[in-house]
């Protein structure tokens, strides 16, 4: 599976600042919705991963590629947050106001009819498909760009049965690839292809090759000697107490979790956050007219 650069655009680095300078803890994506001709910006990640800061930071680092070559640090105050009302599902959206002239950067379209479209085209999404996750590596982020990896795995469970995670059951899909702590927040995108299979024969697919399906937010592990699930350091013995008492990263399944792009879109069409979004343009479109400050809508 071959990945647009476009995708690899679209991820930004979420960390905070410390004396030996940025250090990124997890993995953020740009999207952004339209409005009065102009595009807000949303920066969204994993709930988790801003929840691991130090009550004192105030504020976390996003790190940013430059079209000229390089990074930046963008500041973000973690009250500007905007969260699910099921305080279970593990989003959070921040508005931001990256210059599009300056950051080499992919937005993804946060438009609903826009993407149950290209839902639509697709037709049968299932198990067995291929997806990709764009991310956050931390042992190799890069020293003067930010450098996401690409993992490409399959869905192994859709959205249905809850699903354990983080001290909650959440609908979301499992997805067979292997996941690590930096990869929170990484957009997963199903794999189109040039064919699809709809009604018992193959259909010849000419849209977008991918589809943003959703956000990662985390592993799922063997919580249970019931789940009896063999991890490759055990297989061949049956799962006890000193088992399930091992790290998180060894009781690792190799499934993903991942949050339907479904719930991103209901943070969006909040009465709150929409409201957001007209302030954010109005002020905008205010500077526009002053002439202190030029805006460009999404390239």
């Amino acid at each position: 599976m071959r990945v647009d650069e476009n995708i690899r655009k679209n991820v930004v680095f979420v960390g905070i600042e410390t004396d030996r300078g940025f250090v990124p803890t997890g993995t953020g994506v740009f999207g952004g919705t339209d409005y009065s001709g102009l595009t807000c910006v949303f920066l969204i990640t994993a709930k988790h991963v801003i929840e691991r800061f130090h009550k004192d930071f105030r504020e976390f680092s996003v790190r940013v590629n430059r079209k000229s070559g390089g990074c930046e640090i963008i500041k973000i105050p973690r009250d500007k947050g905007i969260y699910h009302q099921n305080a279970d599902i593990d989003l959070v959206l921040f508005p931001v106001s990256p210059d599009f002239n300056v950051f080499d950067i992919f937005i993804v379209p946060l438009d609903l009819s826009r993407w149950k479209i290209g839902l639509d085209h697709v037709t049968d999404i299932g198990c067995g498909d291929e997806v990709a996750v764009v991310g956050l590596y931390t042992s190799h982020y890069g020293m003067t760009k930010n450098v996401p990896v690409v993992r490409v795995g399959n869905i192994a469970l859709m959205p249905g049965e809850p699903v354990f995670v983080g001290g909650a059951y959440v609908s979301a899909y499992l997805i067979e690839v292997k996941s690590i702590a930096g990869l929170s927040g990484s957009p997963v995108y199903l794999n189109v292809g040039r064919f699809r299979h709809y009604e018992g024969q193959a259909r010849l697919w000419d849209g977008h090759t991918y589809l943003m399906i959703g956000l990662l937010v985390g592993y799922h592990v063997v919580e249970t000697k019931q789940d009896q699930i063999a991890v490759p350091e055990y297989q061949g013995e049956d799962l006890n107490d000193d088992v399930i008492n091992k790290s998180v990263d060894e009781r690792n399944t190799g499934f993903a979790v991942v949050i339907p792009m479904e719930r991103i879109f209901e943070i969006v069409q909040y009465q709150d956050t929409q409201e957001i979004i007209k302030t954010a343009i109005h002020i905008r479109l205010g500077e526009m007219y002053r002439g202190s400050l030029g805006f460009n809508g999404n390239q």
